[in-house]
């Protein structure tokens, strides 16, 4: 199936619905706002020389006193240097995840163009909220590429972060690297390899400018059935791919058990959220004075994000659908 049919196939979902599901263009840009902060955190965090020390352990075999967890992280590491191109597998051998930090530069880069151009890329429609079908692909694709990033940063937050710990790693957050690895290297060798062509917001006007930004749905009738993946690039149908209607700025209307769901949603995209900034905030504080007023700030805040992320593991968990 192409991008296009799965993405007609999910707008077709919705129809019947008493309310479709729309996209809050307020909620989008508060997405991008916090998505820079964390790539600034991420930055920071990589370019530690504490962090480095520690990264190193992932080079280290046969050590003896390695948790089982950690054994298990460097073969994931191990992974990750193996699917790298060989041009950046180079470079991953002067500096661990030096290939991620490239890429999160280049991240921070888009998501600032996309905060500075975003009325630009919205201004079709007035309202605050757009229904999902009066959408056109490159707003899809705006959402699917910050699906992408959102996930890209979560591994490495699960990533790194359960390197500075002794506990055990949670067993969600291994499976997710594990299984999203594939994912994270095709992002890591899309973004440093790419040319400026390639960028979030060239490709967005390449899309514009060609006559190619359709609306989602027209008339009854889904994108796919007057559009086709012959008609964009590879590249951004890749960004386009990473559009989900079940998402937490799509609001969706009055059914209960859709609510509910959407609920949910939210509280796991929320609950990640926190978990991630854990981790990073764990990492900012490594290195620092534990009786420095920065430290003890820093230590605050990540007990009561902890705190948090414990009463929404407790709510997932009600609902049946937790970790």
């Amino acid at each position: 199936m192409s991008i296009l049919q799965k993405l007609g196939t999910a707008i077709k979902m919705r129809f019947g619905q008493s309310k479709e599901p729309t996209l809050d263009k307020t909620e989008l840009l508060n997405r991008i706002e916090a998505l820079l902060q964390t790539a600034t955190v991420v930055k920071e965090t990589l370019n530690k020389s504490e962090v480095a020390e520690m990264l190193a352990i992932l080079h280290q075999t046969g050590v003896k006193t390695l948790s089982s967890d950690i054994v298990q992280l460097q073969k994931i590491y191990r992974g990750y240097f193996e699917e790298l191109s060989p041009r950046n597998q180079q470079a991953e051998r002067d500096r661990v995840f030096s290939t991620a930090a490239l890429a999160v530069d280049e991240i921070d880069r888009d998501l600032i163009k996309l905060r500075e151009h975003f009325a630009e890329l919205f201004d079709g429609v007035d309202q605050a909220e757009i229904a999902v079908g009066a959408m056109t692909v490159t707003m899809a694709a705006v959402i699917g590429w910050l699906n992408q990033v959102d996930q890209y940063f979560s591994w490495l937050t699960y990533f790194i972060g359960n390197l500075g710990t002794t506990s055990r790693v949670p067993p969600y957050q291994l499976q997710y690297v594990e299984q999203h690895l594939a994912a994270f290297v095709a992002m890591t060798d899309r973004l440093v390899d790419r040319p400026t062509s390639q960028s979030i917001l060239t490709m967005l006007e390449t899309v514009r400018r060609s006559g190619a930004d359709v609306r989602l749905e027209t008339d009854g009738h889904t994108v796919d059935s007057y559009a086709a993946d012959s008609h964009y690039s590879q590249a951004f149908l890749q960004t386009l791919n990473g559009f989900t209607i079940r998402n937490p700025i799509m609001m969706i209307g009055s059914q209960i058990n859709v609510r509910r769901q959407i609920a949910y949603d939210r509280d796991k995209a929320q609950r990640e959220w926190l978990a991630s900034r854990v981790g990073f905030l764990t990492l900012k504080a490594h290195g620092l004075d534990p009786e420095s007023p920065e430290a003890k700030k820093l230590q605050a805040v990540i007990e009561r994000y902890a705190e948090l992320v414990a009463k929404y593991d407790h709510q997932l968990g009600v609902r049946g659908d937790g970790y």
